[in-house]
């Protein structure tokens, strides 16, 4: 009989243990299944149909149609009061819109313009009139001004150096002395020549004279006295607003262009 071979004692060194291994996970890929719906091609793009060109008839029709709407539409003759300014221009129908009505001298007329019907007169006042006077106005402000100022710093200058004078004894200041007389007289002379040359005074007096002139001619046309007579017609009265308010901005130019060759001959 065959031994049996002794089997080798198990120990805890010859031992295995059982450790689990990992197996990776494999990634399932998605198959497309058969119901899976194909994009359908766009639809023929269909061409613009040629659009028929109006007939004359519908053509007469359509405009006859807006020449009915534009009548309808449109203010009255006396919505507009036959008010226009020199340029043609179509005026406003609201008064407070009305950019002329920001004049100064419109303004203190402002009651009597109101009363005033709208025509000729009234855009001859706001358009010409007016604007006249706020220029004579301002131009003589300023000549005014400018005048002044120049002859007070003449007067100043003129005064100083007598008193600079009684410096020149001291030694330590007699150069600055000198100086500052020379260049005083200097500016003297340079601000007399030019009050001469600008003649701001016969400017301030000429365009004052003119805007004192159309103020009376204004307020004696609203007033109706003198050869503004409320007696007389409209378009008499009319025309001599116009003649005296002419005849005033006339003289005036003729004394500026006077005044102006004077410059140049001096």
């Amino acid at each position: 009989m065959e031994k049996e071979t002794p089997r080798p004692e198990t120990s805890p060194l010859n031992q295995v243990p059982d450790v689990p291994v990992p197996v990776p996970a494999v990634p399932q890929q998605s198959i497309p299944s058969a119901e899976t719906t194909i994009p359908e091609s766009p639809p023929p793009v269909e061409a613009p149909a040629t659009v028929a060109a109006p007939s004359p008839e519908e053509t007469n029709s359509a405009a006859d149609t807006a020449a009915e709407a534009d009548s309808t539409e449109a203010p009255t003759q006396e919505e507009l009061g036959a008010a226009f300014t020199n340029d043609g221009a179509q005026a406003s129908l609201d008064p407070d819109s009305d950019p002329r009505y920001k004049n100064k001298y419109a303004k203190q007329h402002r009651s009597d313009l109101d009363r005033l019907p709208d025509g000729v007169e009234k855009n001859y006042l706001m358009d010409r009139v007016f604007p006249q006077m706020a220029y004579y106005s301002k131009a003589s402000a300023a000549c005014k001004i400018t005048y002044h100022r120049l002859t007070v710093l003449c007067i100043i200058f003129n005064g100083i150096i007598p008193f600079i004078m009684l410096f020149e004894e001291f030694t330590y200041v007699a150069p600055y002395v000198k100086f500052a007389v020379t260049a005083l007289s200097s500016a003297a002379g340079i601000l007399t020549a030019i009050v001469a040359l600008k003649r701001h005074r016969e400017l301030w007096i000429q365009y004052r004279t003119c805007l004192e002139q159309l103020k009376r001619a204004v307020s004696m046309y609203f007033l109706g006295v003198g050869d503004f007579d409320c007696s007389q017609k409209p378009e008499e009265r009319a025309r001599t607003l116009f003649a005296v308010c002419e005849n005033i901005l006339s003289v005036e130019h003729n004394q500026w262009t006077e005044l102006n060759k004077e410059k140049k001959d001096d």
